[in-house]
């Protein structure tokens, strides 16, 4: 098919924004957001932008104009103090550093390592980070405390010791010198030389973020009555006593697993005074948003345009905004919901996500290469999976919330330790499988293994994602392909660790292969980790197979066929490959390739496409064409119609 006789069935609409100097067959992404990423001009506070990102943009100014007004209830009333108190900028500038001092005097009067570890427990159960992270999550037995490494200024433990990152390591050291002097604190350079040596050493106990490492989680010790036991140079039972109500018979899983020997070893080695500056760092850090003007412009500078390329800061009512929501989303999200999420879409979303479950049963159960018993068990699964549309179908927890307008370290500080007590009171109940890890405001979706549950929020519900039956490729093509690709997180996961796991490995090969050779522009040699996008690409191209399947069942039922059924299908490719549009910073593209288990948008896009059997037919693609991938390397775990 030529490049004139595609341009001849789109429609007019979509025709204005592809770019017809590139060939469909030859480089899929660019033909669709060529135009696009040309034109596109990031705002200077932005370091990427993509279909999603704008969107959440749209969502930020709706949740902004309702904190900004939030009424006179109780509720509105603890939204108003929170909002008003991070926009008080004459009130934080009054206090300065002064708004530390008490928590910086605690850390520097701990005594030995038993108080600093009671110390951090204490801050900790305030937002700030430790030398390890904890979140309450959920397997088929119930909730258990998960660890995992933590404690580094940096973003990637590489970063401290590969030869190519030397100058930022110093720029690094700079920063952390500037700010600890911002907070009062003596001869910063000195500490700041001692807290990047005490990072660095922590580092090495800090696994490469890889799928390998992330699928590597075993329960040991068993219980934190069992770690609290635990007397390795680490002080666990008074970290547990001031982090808040954590039952004895509460299950522990570390991830990835054998880091807690290294995490103790350091802490045992590490002067004592190198501990309490590291400590201080960690909170001084953890607390350079909400300081003030001189602290939150060093903060942004390193934080943001070094190592993100973002020209300036968010203007500061979004910054409220997300602060409002970090503290108090559930009360805000009440309110999103009555004001953008009505009945209608939720039943047409709810609706589309039942027949994107049943094609992938379908497809599952023509699967080849699964053992009977495996598909059985795949079947089985999905037939369990609980699908949460538009908000919590289940009450929300009534944590209280003391506020107070004219005290913002304050407020951030109750509003992180409220979040972190919902989360410990879980471990003491029943599985809730309604439960949600983000607020219904949020412009994503996800897939929960110990809820064997995903979940669509309120802002994904609305175009160009979903348009509520008004646009049936569009519906497909984007809602559709997200939802199959969180689903498959659930069979992935089972095929990776059962009975045919051996065959899965084989499968997948060629797909880590493939990756492994993509560098996206601006990466400076860096490329992509098929490996550690192993995971991701799997849901790309598994969810886009059962979205176009269930889209071609569609054109079926309505008894569309010939010209205007491949039209349909052109038209379906397009929308999908419009959620790929993407533009990000030098900075930000090189961050992400050394964290992000999601590959780069254009590998997204024309890294999945080739393993489409129906793509191949909508858009006559050939050997020798570039979106060609030989049949011998192309991927599949389900069976799919071709179109």
């Amino acid at each position: 098919m030529t490049t004139s006789a595609v341009h001849t069935a789109i429609d007019a609409g979509l025709d204005t924004e592809l770019d017809q100097s590139v060939r469909p067959q030859d480089d899929f992404y660019r033909y669709t957001a060529g135009r696009w990423t040309d034109g596109f001009v990031l705002p200077g506070h932005r370091a990427e932008a993509t279909m999603l990102s704008l969107l959440a943009e749209q969502v930020q100014d709706e949740v902004a104009a309702m904190i900004s007004s939030p009424g006179q209830d109780a509720d509105g009333c603890r939204i108003a103090d929170l909002y008003t108190s991070f926009m008080d900028e004459r009130r934080i500038e009054e206090l300065g550093a002064s708004a530390l001092t008490g928590d910086l005097e605690q850390i520097r009067r701990a005594p030995d390592r038993q108080a600093l570890a009671r110390v951090l427990g204490r801050l900790q159960a305030q937002g700030i980070t430790g030398a390890v992270d904890l979140r309450v999550a959920a397997d088929t037995r119930g909730y258990l405390l998960e660890l995992s490494p933590s404690g580094l200024g940096l973003p990637s433990a590489l970063l401290y010791r590969e030869a190519r990152s030397e100058r930022l390591r110093e720029r690094y050291f700079v920063h952390v010198a500037t700010m600890l002097s911002l907070a009062g604190l003596p001869d910063a350079e000195t500490a700041a030389s001692r807290v990047l040596r005490a990072e660095t050493a922590l580092s090495g106990g800090h696994a490469p973020p890889d799928s390998t490492s992330r699928a590597a989680a075993r329960t040991c010790p068993a219980t934190a009555a069992e770690l609290a036991g635990r007397n390795h140079g680490f002080a666990w039972s008074a970290w547990l006593e001031e982090l808040g109500q954590v039952p004895g018979a509460a299950r522990v899983r570390l991830r990835p697993n054998g880091f807690l020997p290294a995490l103790e070893h350091w802490w045992a080695t590490t002067s004592l005074d190198s501990l309490r500056l590291w400590l201080a760092w960690r909170y001084v850090h953890e607390m350079a948003p909400f300081g003030s003007r001189r602290v939150f412009t060093e903060h942004f500078n390193f934080y943001w345009r070094d190592l993100t390329g973002a020209r300036w800061p968010w203007p500061r009512r979004l910054r409220a905004t997300a602060f409002v929501q970090t503290a108090a989303g559930d009360l805000v999200g009440e309110r999103y919901l009555r004001a953008h999420l009505d009945p209608h879409t939720r039943a047409r979303a709810a609706d589309l996500v039942t027949r994107m479950a049943g094609t992938y049963r379908d497809s599952l159960k023509q699967a080849g290469w699964m053992r009977p018993d495996t598909r059985r068990a795949a079947v089985a699964l999905l037939d369990s999976m609980r699908f949460e549309i538009g908000g919590p179908s289940g009450a929300t927890d009534p944590v209280p919330l003391v506020t107070d307008p004219g005290d913002l370290i304050g407020n951030v500080k109750r509003g992180r330790a409220r979040q972190l007590a919902r989360q410990l009171s879980r471990l003491v109940g029943p599985l809730d499988h309604s439960e949600w890890r983000v607020l219904p405001q949020a412009v994503t979706a996800y897939y929960r293994h110990g809820l064997n549950q995903v979940v669509v929020p309120a802002g994904l519900l609305r175009p160009p994602v979903f348009t509520a039956g008004g646009d049936p490729a569009r519906d497909h093509a984007v809602l559709g392909s997200i939802v199959c690709h969180e689903m498959s997180h659930a069979l992935v996961r089972a095929w990776r660790t059962g009975a045919d796991h051996a065959e899965f490995d084989r499968r997948t090969a060629p797909l880590v292969v493939q990756y492994d050779r993509y560098a996206p522009e601006g990466s400076h040699g860096r490329r992509v980790s098929g490996a550690r996008t192993l995971d991701e690409n799997i849901a790309d191209i598994t969810g886009l197979a059962v979205a176009q399947a269930a889209f071609a069942d569609h054109l079926t039922a309505c008894g569309t066929t010939g010209a205007e059924r491949q039209h349909q299908m052109r038209r379906f490719f397009l929308l999908w490959a419009t959620m790929w549009r993407g533009k990000r910073t030098p900075e930000r593209t090189r961050e992400r390739l050394e964290n992000d288990p999601h590959a780069p948008p254009q590998f997204r896009c024309n890294g999945v496409l080739g393993h489409i059997p129906a793509f191949y037919e909508a858009f006559g693609v050939r050997e020798g064409d570039g979106m060609h991938i030989r049949q011998a390397d192309r991927f599949s775990l389900i069976a799919v119609e071709g179109n």
